[in-house]
C-alpha cells in the first residue's frame, strides 16, 4: 500500500470513530442531532448536555418523559428528573443533577412560592415560563433567567 493510502484510511477509519455515520445508534441510544455521536438514552433529557449541538436537552417537556409527582413538601427540580426535600432548596449544597435547587439563593432556606415544573423560579421568587428560561431575553427582574445558558460553541 502507498504511505498516501495508509493516510486516507487511517483518516477515514478515525473519521467514523469520532463521527458516526447517521442511523447507527442502538436503540437503546439518543443520536445527537448533528450526527456526532450517540449518547445512552438515561441521558437525554437528564439536565446535562452530553451533545456538543446540545439536542439531548431540547424538546424535554415532551409527553413521553417521564417526570416524578413532588409533594407539597418538596421542590420539583427544574429538569423534573427528580423531587427533594423543602428543606434542601437552598441549603448550599446541589441535590439536583441540574443544580437548580441553589439557583439564586440570596439566602438559604427563604420560603418562596413554588413554581411548577412547567416554570423557572427568578432569584426574586416570581415564576416565568420555561420558554422564556434561556430564550435570549431578560424576563427575571435580576436577568437571573439567561445568567447560566449555555453558549453555542
Amino acid at each position: 500500500m502507498l504511505p498516501d493510502t495508509k493516510l486516507l484510511v487511517a483518516l477515514a477509519t478515525l473519521s467514523c470513530l469520532v463521527s458516526p455515520s447517521a442511523g447507527v445508534c442502538t436503540s437503546e441510544q439518543f443520536e445527537c442531532r448533528d450526527g456526532s455521536s450517540c449518547i445512552a438514552l438515561v441521558q437525554y433529557c437528564d439536565g446535562r448536555y452530553d451533545c456538543r449541538d446540545y439536542s439531548d436537552e431540547f424538546n424535554c417537556s415532551q409527553p413521553n418523559v417521564t417526570r416524578p409527582a413532588c409533594t407539597s413538601e418538596q421542590f420539583e427540580c427544574r429538569d423534573g428528573s427528580s423531587c427533594i426535600a423543602l428543606a434542601q432548596f437552598c441549603d448550599g449544597r446541589y441535590d439536583c443533577r441540574d443544580y437548580s435547587d441553589e439557583f439564586n439563593c440570596s439566602q438559604p432556606n427563604v420560603t418562596r412560592q413554588a413554581c411548577t415544573s412547567e416554570q423557572f423560579q427568578c432569584g426574586d421568587g416570581t415564576c416565568i415560563t420555561l420558554v422564556q428560561f434561556c430564550d435570549g431575553q431578560n424576563d427575571c427582574a435580576d436577568n437571573s433567567d439567561e445568567l447560566s445558558c449555555p453558549r453555542p460553541a
